[in-house]
């Protein structure tokens, strides 16, 4: 196999959350494109106050941010999170490309820096490489009992069969078999697996989970997904669980 396709193989087994903050519509829309096409799930913010509205309703593994934006400055955010402790990998893209500029970049405690214009092809690499370092990435396959993830198909199977998902739900079930045995409440799931600019509650959480349960029941009796009156929803790491 080639370095390439090494490379793109090993960026799709690390589906993170990632917000993008740029206001130039086209750069976004394309990053968002590119990003997405690696199964990660992307958010676009325009300015500084949506930006941080996201960050107070969403947690993300890895931020984007311009320089130069309505109400402030993506250099301005990194230093008010890193301020505040916050250690999610950001990635610092901009027209600046003197070294004055960079050490600005860096010392508010960017981990990465790209200068426009960029080639798609260099950000995903550079998301990659900061996804790696703070030990995201993921393997490419992914059991829990008879479920069985295929990232870089995009596809799950149970006994076999492949499910036919919508996004949200392959999104959702994607992240509880990435952690498995794991119970996570229902505003942990809505933050990680939900836009920020989407308006869902529990409901939507519920509705989602029943509708994975229906596909699932269709192929077999057994359910994988369990929940815990109180507490959240999980996956078994074995054999599968009838849900509580």
């Amino acid at each position: 196999m080639c370095v390439i396709a090494q490379v793109l193989r090993a960026i799709i087994s690390a589906m993170v959350k990632i917000l993008i903050v740029e206001d130039d519509t086209l750069v976004a829309g394309l990053a968002r494109s590119y990003l997405e096409q690696d199964q990660h799930i992307v958010e676009v913010s325009g300015t500084v106050a949506d930006a941080y509205e996201r960050l107070k309703l969403s947690t993300f593994d890895l931020l984007i941010l311009d320089w130069n934006l309505p109400g402030g400055t993506g250099v301005e955010i990194c230093r008010n999170l890193r301020a505040e402790r916050v250690s999610t990998p950001i990635l610092i893209i901009t027209g600046k490309g003197a070294i004055n500029d960079k050490e600005v970049g860096y010392s508010s405690g960017a981990d990465d820096y790209l200068t426009k214009p960029f080639d798609m092809r260099e950000l995903r690499f550079k998301v990659l490489a900061l996804i790696r370092r703070t030990g995201s990435l993921r393997s490419e396959r992914l059991t829990c009992g008879a479920l069985t993830l295929e990232i870089e198909a995009a596809r799950v199977l149970f006994h076999g069969t492949e499910l036919r998902l919508q996004r949200q739900e392959f999104a959702l079930l994607s992240f509880l078999m990435h952690h498995p045995g794991i119970v996570f409440n229902a505003e942990t799931l809505l933050q990680r697996v939900w836009q920020a600019d989407e308006e869902v509650t529990e409901i939507a959480l519920r509705s989602c989970i029943a509708k994975l349960r229906k596909k699932l029941r269709a192929i077999a009796p057994e359910d994988p997904i369990r929940t815990l009156p109180g507490f959240g929803y999980s996956i078994s790491e074995g054999q599968e669980s009838p849900s509580s």
